[in-house]
C-alpha cells in the first residue's frame, strides 16, 4: 500500500504534490476531493485529469478576487458576466494555439460541467489557504492548484495527514 511522505517539499519525485495527489486518488482509491486554492490553471488537467475523472465528487473553492479596474465607475454596478467574458477572451488570446491544448480545454470543460463537480469563488477576504481534502487524507500547505504542483523546482512545503492520525 502507498505510504505518502509526511511532508511534501518538491525535493524528490516522491515529494512532488502532483505525484502524491495522483497516487492518493488512484492507489488509495479516494473518490472525493475538495480543494481550496487561491488560483487554478487548466494545465493541471494534463497532470491529474485521469485521476480526477474517477471521482464521484469534486469541489474547488477559488480565492482569487476579480481584478476590477474601476468598480466605482458610473453607478457602481459591475457587469460581471461582461467582465469575465472579456477576461476569458484576453486569457485565451494569450494561450498557445494548438490542437493538443484545445483538446485539453475541451476535456477539462466537459469534466467541470458534470453534476459531481462544484466550483465556487470565495466571496470573503482573499482566500490564501491551500488545502487538498479527501475522506482519508489531507494536504495543507502553500501550493495553489496550478502546474507548480507537478514541479520539482518550486520551493514549497505541504504537510500530509491521514484519517487515522486525526482521532
Amino acid at each position: 500500500m502507498y505510504h505518502p511522505p509526511d511532508y511534501i517539499d518538491n525535493t524528490a519525485d516522491e515529494r512532488v504534490l502532483g505525484a502524491v495527489l495522483h497516487r492518493l486518488l488512484t492507489e488509495w482509491d479516494e473518490h472525493e476531493l475538495d480543494i481550496a486554492s487561491g488560483f487554478f490553471e487548466p494545465k493541471v488537467w494534463e497532470m491529474l485529469g485521469a485521476a480526477l475523472r474517477r471521482l464521484t465528487a469534486f469541489r474547488l473553492l477559488l480565492g482569487r478576487p476579480p481584478e476590477l479596474e474601476s468598480p466605482e465607475a458610473d453607478d457602481g454596478v459591475v457587469d460581471l458576466q461582461r467582465f469575465y467574458r472579456q477576461r476569458l477572451r484576453e486569457d485565451l488570446e494569450a494561450l498557445p494555439l494548438n490542437r493538443d491544448y484545445a483538446f485539453l480545454i475541451d476535456d477539462l470543460t466537459a469534466f467541470l460541467a458534470q453534476e459531481l463537480v462544484h466550483v465556487r469563488y470565495y466571496n470573503g477576504a482573499f482566500l490564501h489557504a491551500k488545502a487538498y481534502l479527501m475522506p482519508h487524507a489531507a494536504i495543507v500547505g502553500s501550493s495553489n492548484f496550478t502546474p507548480s504542483i507537478g514541479s520539482s523546482s518550486m520551493a514549497e512545503r505541504r504537510s500530509f495527514g491521514n484519517a487515522s492520525s486525526w482521532r
